[in-house]
Parts: structure tokens; C-alpha cells; sequence
């Protein structure tokens, strides 16, 4: 039963693929330069805003094959 066809949402993957980026950069600063509590605070914010992005921009699908569509 492989899927014949699967449609994901363009822009909402550049946009979770644009926040991961942006994500990654700025985890890479805190852990060079941050040491304070504020760090682990915008930490912790970039890692739920990257499961977010996850959620709504890189899981969703629509995945057609021979039973019907999912």
C-alpha cells in the first residue's frame, strides 16, 4: 500500500523551515554567549515554537491511495 499521491502545504513548510533556521542560529548564540536565567527562558520558547512549526507546517498531509484519502 504505497501512496500514490501526497500534497503538503508549500508555504507553511518554508515557514517552519524558515523558523527552524532562525531557531538553530539563535540556540547556537545562547549556548556561546547565554548564562543567565533569561537564556534558558528563550530557550526553552525557541524549542516549543520549533514543535509548533513541526505540528503545523511539516506533519499535515494529504495522502491519497487505493483505499481513499487520509
Amino acid at each position: 500500500m504505497t501512496p500514490l499521491l501526497t500534497i503538503r502545504s508549500t508555504p507553511g513548510r518554508v515557514a517552519a523551515w524558515a523558523w527552524i533556521a532562525f531557531s538553530a542560529l539563535n540556540l547556537i548564540d545562547i549556548a556561546v554567549r547565554g548564562r543567565d536565567m533569561a537564556s534558558l527562558v528563550m530557550t526553552t520558547l525557541l524549542l516549543f515554537g520549533c514543535g509548533i512549526a513541526y505540528v503545523l507546517g511539516l506533519r499535515p498531509a494529504v495522502v491519497a491511495d487505493e483505499d481513499g484519502v487520509t
